[in-house]
């Protein structure tokens, strides 16, 4: 019991700690760049680019094989100990386990692929939105009649449309969110205000 009650107590504190850690890393690194505003691409016209960190998509991917690696040979092993010795066949619950790790590590890299395909190209006037595996959609300033918070760990931005459907998401610890929030905040100063009527940066932390 007490073993249970330290697992899940430890488990909610590895959780709050954790985000505030890495988004406090995030902004450190930030700073110390400095706030930088990329030059516009001379042939496009693309503003700046909103999309996932590096390190996220390696970590994602380089836990995902090592999880898958270690399913597939727990399924391996259990396959030769039955097939070798029917009468020390691996328990049911060895099979299940060596399912899940290795299908939970085949998602965690399809994960990686979506977060690596995952951006905002933002012009003046538009952005070209692309989430996961999503195909890409082309949404107007003019189009966004409200903008709310994302709910994350590390906040963000959900911009939608008058019929309340989302038109593009922003995480807060994506490469250049803060960008992105300076320039709806300057190109849609009533629909910002209107959202965020507490705080005009709010979306930014």
């Amino acid at each position: 019991m007490h073993i249970t009650v330290l697992s899940v107590s430890l488990a909610l504190v590895i959780g709050i700690v954790v985000p505030i850690v890495v988004a406090a890393l995030v902004r450190r690194g930030d700073a110390a760049r400095g706030k930088t505003f990329p030059v516009p691409d001379a042939v496009t016209g693309v503003l700046f680019e909103v999309r996932t960190r590096r390190w996220q998509r390696v970590l994602l991917r380089v836990i995902g094989y090592v999880m898958a690696i270690v399913g597939a040979f727990m399924t391996f092993i259990g396959a030769v100990v039955g097939f070798t010795d029917p009468d020390e066949a691996l328990p049911f619950g060895f099979w299940i386990a060596a399912v899940l790790i290795l299908a939970f590590g085949v998602w965690l890299v399809m994960m990686a692929s979506a977060l690596g395909r995952t951006r905002l190209q933002v012009w003046e006037d538009r952005l070209l939105a692309r989430r996961g595996f999503r195909a890409e959609r082309l949404v107007l300033l003019s189009d966004i009649a409200r903008l709310t918070p994302y709910a994350s760990q590390y906040g963000g931005i959900v911009a939608k449309g008058a019929d309340g459907g989302k038109l593009f998401i922003s995480d807060g610890l994506e490469l250049n969110h803060d960008l992105l929030a300076d320039h709806l905040r300057t190109r849609l100063p009533q629909v910002w205000a209107a959202s965020f009527p507490g705080d005009a940066r709010a979306a930014q932390r």
